[in-house]
Parts: structure tokens; sequence; C-alpha cells
């Protein structure tokens, strides 16, 4: 059996031409003989200079058998150039080749040191389209006479030859072992292509070339809304022979097969994006045909249209870097006003959606924000909010203002962020006014001993300020709750700064900006103390639960709370109130967390990221996570 000692396809990143002799045009060992003739140009090899006859790209010599079938896939070329296969390519440039012709079909020659081909014997009649793709394949063996056949195939087919052609030669030059190669001996603008090289240690057996398999790639499920589904790609379907097509298939039945019956007309590209779908559950596929009609189908994706979303409110948020920054600990891709997005949301039912705008700088105090201060940062975020349709505009200024350099005053930050009231009250905007929260002394080596008290002064200030029309009160707990979880400690999941997985604040003494877990706890508090202004919905009664520092929002019913130790009932609220529930610190592993379920008379078990002990949870209709 003949053996295969190279194969090629060329599918690696575009190279530029070397100089004579050199390797690097075409890579993996291919020389460029005359130089700056080969590279790679999108996955396929290409001759870019006319170089006749004395131009090849070659395999080593060290590759030489004296039995050889050289074979590569390549398009037909128009009429008048000839491009090829080579084999036993000696030192004088002797070596024998064949090619094929849409006029006269294949033949085999020999070309001699002077550059000069000689036809050996007659073409074989074959049918060749200038363009097209077929598998060109030359063998040599035997010596004094050597044998030479040519085959020629359709790439599709490549073991059904279009045209054979078996000749003998004994020109005393090209009696030994050669190198093996491709030429382009005459040149046009649009050089011909090669896509596939393979060598064989060839014995007088003729192997069976295969068609490139298709890899189907995968998909994945991107959205839905009320009356669409997105399906995405996730790796695009690759291989094949010639180009690939795509089409898209959905069933109510899991594990379908793709086919006629099933096909979403008009869907052919590599993403299912925005498909008027129907109501229910529907399985997806892609399949990817490449031009012999092989086909490969990805994994199953199952989507359902998303109830319809009504949105209830569109929310700007103004802040320095604890409102623009993600988390410290890298542990979400969210901010808190995301974070304020998501339990606004939820804490309206979960059933609405809300827009943000998020316009924090980092470094910035309150007198930054003024319509006096020269920075433009105000009329730069009314443009976004205007744009984006904006209603309300929630502030957390605070924290540069106490550092130890600035150490404004309660009366100026006051002032200052009355100013920036007054003028987006005036552009007719409603205003929420959170509490700075807590930062430690000595965070970023940037704050005192003094710096809580100033934060703590700022909260007179902004009580002055809010009249409950057009300035409302915002959050006023997240001061006590991230104090209560600033240290860090051997239980980690009760920390809100710093890095909740290796014990270590990756940014020195940062203990001014929110991990994963604080994110989540300071855009749950600006939600819930809004969500009835914002929303114009209660969605219940809402409690924010810490039994680890006491601290309690929402209803202060105590009738309604009830903490108990692990294994029991745990958390329950009663009448037809429920609970989203933030935090849980004191229940044990094996504890259950449970709130009643605001349309049954149940009770369910809920859970969320921050209740990592508990083991058994079961979320009902109204127990947000």
């Amino acid at each position: 059996m003949s053996t295969l000692i190279v194969s090629d396809d060329f599918e690696r990143s575009d190279t530029s031409v070397g100089g004579a002799g050199s390797t690097t045009g075409l890579g993996n060992d291919w020389e460029d003989v005359a130089g700056n003739s080969w590279r790679i140009s999108s996955g396929r090899a290409v001759q870019v200079a006319a170089t006749g006859y004395d131009g090849p790209a070659l395999r080593p010599a060290d590759e030489n058998t004296a039995g050889q079938l050289v074979s590569v896939v390549m398009e037909c070329p128009v009429a008048g150039f000839d491009c090829f296969p080579i084999a036993r390519w000696q030192p004088g440039t002797e070596f024998y080749y064949a090619s094929i012709s849409e006029i006269f079909g294949l033949g085999v020659y020999r070309v001699n040191a002077a550059g000069t081909p000689t036809q050996l014997g007659t073409f074989a009649a074959g049918a060749f389209t200038s363009g097209q793709r077929y598998r060109v394949s030359i063998a040599v063996s035997g010596s004094a006479p050597t044998t030479i056949e040519a085959r020629a195939a359709a790439e599709a087919t490549p073991n059904t030859n279009i045209a054979t052609k078996s000749v003998t030669d004994s020109t005393a030059e090209l009696q030994s072992a050669g190198r093996a190669g491709m030429n382009v001996a005459h040149f046009d603008t649009n050089p011909v292509r090669f896509y596939e090289a393979q060598v064989y240690d060839f014995d007088g057996s003729w192997p069976t070339f295969s068609t490139a398999a298709i890899a189907s790639g995968s998909i994945k499920f991107g959205s839905a809304t009320s009356t669409t589904v997105t399906i995405s790609s996730a790796a695009v379907a690759s291989g094949g022979v010639g180009s690939l097509t795509y089409s898209w298939h959905r069933s109510q039945t899991a594990g379908f097969t793709p086919g006629p019956s099933n096909v979403i007309s008009g869907q052919t590209t590599s993403n299912l994006t925005g498909y008027a779908a129907s109501s229910g559950v529907w399985f997806y596929k892609r399949r990817a045909t490449d031009s012999i009609s092989q086909t490969a189908d990805s994994n199953q994706v199952a989507a359902t249209l998303k109830d319809a979303v009504v949105t209830v409110a569109k929310i700007g948020f103004i802040g320095d870097s604890i409102t623009a920054n993600l988390p410290t600990d890298d542990s979400s891709e969210l901010t808190p006003a995301d974070t304020c997005a998501m339990w606004l949301g939820l804490l309206s039912n979960g059933d609405r959606d809300v827009t943000i705008v998020n316009e924090g700088i980092g470094g910035t105090k309150s007198a930054d924000w003024t319509p006096s201060a020269g920075t433009g940062y105000l009329s730069a975020a009314k443009a976004d909010f205007a744009s984006a349709g904006v209603t309300h505009v929630m502030i957390m200024l605070g924290a540069n203002d106490a550092s130890t350099l600035a150490n404004v005053s309660a009366a100026s930050y006051g002032s200052s962020l009355s100013a920036i009231c007054n003028d987006l009250v005036g552009s007719g905007y409603k205003v929420v006014l959170h509490y700075p929260m807590y930062i430690k002394p000595a965070a970023l080596n940037a704050f005192d001993e003094a710096a809580p008290g100033r934060l703590l002064s700022y909260q007179a200030q902004i009580d002055g300020l809010c009249n409950g029309i057009s300035v409302l009160q915002g959050d006023r707990l997240a001061y006590r709750v991230f104090m209560q979880h600033a240290e860090p400690d051997s239980e980690r999941d009760k920390w809100f700064i710093g890095d909740t997985v290796t014990g270590a604040n990756p940014n020195g003494n940062d203990w001014v900006h929110a991990n994963g877990r604080g994110i989540y706890a300071l855009g749950y508090l600006w939600a819930q103390s809004m969500v009835s202004t914002i929303t114009g919905l209660s969605g219940g009664n809402h409690y924010f639960i810490d039994t680890y520092g006491g601290v309690r929002s929402g209803s202060q019913a105590t009738s309604a709370l009830t903490l108990s130790s692990a294994g029991s009932s745990g958390l329950r609220s009663g009448g037809t109130a429920f609970v989203d529930l933030i935090e849980a610190d004191g229940f044990g592993s094996g504890s259950t967390l449970r709130c009643r379920d605001g349309s049954a008379a149940t009770w369910k078990r809920c859970q969320g990221a921050f209740v990592p002990a508990v083991t058994t949870c079961e979320i009902g209709p109204r127990c947000k996570p």
C-alpha cells in the first residue's frame, strides 16, 4: 500500500513571500525555489509572480522516494495557462508533471533543463471547467523506463476519474528519485489557487482519496423577546468540500432530525437572528451543507418566547467610581447600576423591564457635577439621559468629598448637591438621592479616621434636599450595611468589600469599592428604596434580612419575620407578603429558607447568591433569588 508522507490543506494565517530558497512563504517546509513567488492567502497556496517552469514550490529532498505520487486539489486554469503537480524534480530542473485544460483535457509532460516542456503521448479527453476545483495527481514508478500515470477527478468525487493517462519515459536525467512539488508555469492576474497537496511513497497502488468532512460547529441560545428568538453561533461550521451553506430547522420534538419538513424559510446565515417564533418550547438546530451535499448538524438548543415585558422605568445614574466600576474581585460583570435595574425588575413582580444609563465617573466629587464646574459632566450626562428617555436620576456622591485631601465640609457638599438637583429638576427629571456608603479609614491611603464622620455629616444635607416631590429620598442603609461587612474574616461570604475568594484585596487596601456580593447588595438597597416610587408597583412587602449585622430594611413589622436556627423553617414572611432574600448569614449548612408565595397559601423555599450554606431550595413564583 502506498504510504502518505505529507498532507497539507494550507489552512493557516496569511503570509508574505520569502526570498529564493526560503520556506516562509508557504510554511510547512515548502521551498519557494525562485523566491518572492509563493504565499498563503485566505487558507490557500497561491503563486503571486510569474516564474515559468523554474519557480515551483517543492517539498524537501529527504521526502524523495523512487516511487512517488503527488496529488493536488486546485482550480482548473483558463485556456493557455499551465498549473500542475510535479514529480521527480531534479537539481537540473528536469521533472514530470500532469495538467488539465478545459480545451484539451488531461496531459502528461516532461520538462528538460532548459525549461522546455515535452508532451508525453496525447491528451486524455475529459470535461473540465475553468475556475472549478479538481484533484489532479501524478504517479511515477520504475526506472528505464519510468511509468508515469496521471488522473483527474472532481474535488467532490476524488475517486471517480474524469480522465486518466499512462505513459512511459526513459529520459536518463529522470530515472532516479526526485522532489515533489507544484507550480504555475504560465501566469495571469488571478493565479490558480491550490487547496490541498499530498505526497505518497508510491508502490503502484493508488490510495483512496477522502473528501473533507464537515465540522458542524455549535450554537447557543442568544435572546428572546415576546415575539422573537435569537440563536447565536458559538462556533461556525468548517471543512467540507467547497463553500458551506446554512439552513435552520426547528421542531417541538427533542432530538429531531433536520430536513425539508422542519426547515425555517429564509434563514441561511450562521446565526438565527430575530426569528418570529411561535409560542411554546421549540428545539432548534443548524445544518451545514457543502458543495457535494455533505451535511453536518449542530447541537440542539431549546428556546421559548419571553413573556411580554413592560418597561416601567428609565433611570440615569450619577456618581463616582463606586457607581461606575465593576467589582474589585472580578466576580461579576455588573456595576451597581446594573444590579439595581435587575432588582427593580424583580421587585416589581419580575415582569418589568428597566432601562439604565450609567454616567458614573471615577474620582469625581459633588462639586465636579455642578452646572458651573466647567467639567461638562452634568451637561453630557443630561444629553445621554435625554437620548434614552430617562425620567429619574439616581445620585450617590460623597466618597471623594470625604477623602483626606478633599475634606469637603457638609455645607459645601450640600451646596453642590443642591445645584445639581436644581439643574436636573429644571430639566424635567426627578432626582433620587442615596446616602454615600461607608468607607473604611486608611482605605487606598486616601481616607483618614475622620472620613466616616464626614460621610455621616452628608446625610443630613441629603435629608434637607428631599422634598418628596421632585427630589426623592433614596437608600439610607448602605452606610451601615457596608460598615458591618467591610472587615475580612474567616467567613468571606459576609464581605461586601475586598476579594471574597483569596482573602486578599487585589487593589491593596482598597476598602472603598464593592466586590461582587457588595455590588448585588448595593443595587438591591437602591432598588428596594425606590421600587414603589419609580415603578408604581408595590410588589409585596420586601425586606433586607441580615442576621449577622442586625439590619433590616423595608417594613419593620417584626411579626412578619421569624429567624430560626439551622435545619428548621428558616425565614418566613406573613400574610400575603414575601421576601426577596439577599443575605442569610447565620444559617448553617442544611438550613432551609422559606417565603410565602403571594398567591397561594403555601411556603416556598428561597435561595440566592448570598446563601451558599443552604442545601435545599425551591423558588416559588414570587420568591426571588
